[in-house]
C-alpha cells in the first residue's frame, strides 16, 4: 500500500514542475531577447556618434548619409526580429 502510495505521490509531483529543460529554454530566450536589446542600443549609439562626427567635421555628409542609411536598414531588421520574436512567445 505505501509503495502506490508514494508511487502517485511521486507522479503527481513530477507532473506539476518543470523540466531542466524547461528552464534551460527559458534561460535561452531572455539571453537571446537580452542580446537584441543590446544590439539594438549599441546601434543607436552608432548613429548618434556618427551624426556628432558630422557636426565636429570629422566625416563629410555624403558619408554621414551612407552610414546613417546603414545602420537605420541593420536598426529595422533589428525591430522587426523583436517583434517576431514577441510574437512567437
Amino acid at each position: 500500500m505505501k509503495k502506490i502510495i508514494l508511487s502517485i505521490l511521486a507522479v503527481g509531483m513530477m507532473s506539476f514542475t518543470q523540466t531542466p529543460e524547461c528552464y534551460r529554454a527559458q534561460c535561452e530566450d531572455y539571453v537571446y531577447n537580452y542580446e537584441v536589446d543590446r544590439i539594438i542600443s549599441d546601434v543607436e549609439d552608432y548613429m548618434e556618434w556618427t551624426n556628432e562626427d558630422l557636426f565636429q567635421g570629422r566625416i563629410n555628409e555624403k558619408t554621414h548619409a551612407r552610414r546613417i542609411e546603414y545602420f537605420q536598414g541593420t536598426l529595422d531588421d533589428l525591430l522587426q526580429l523583436e517583434r517576431t520574436l514577441i510574437h512567437l512567445k
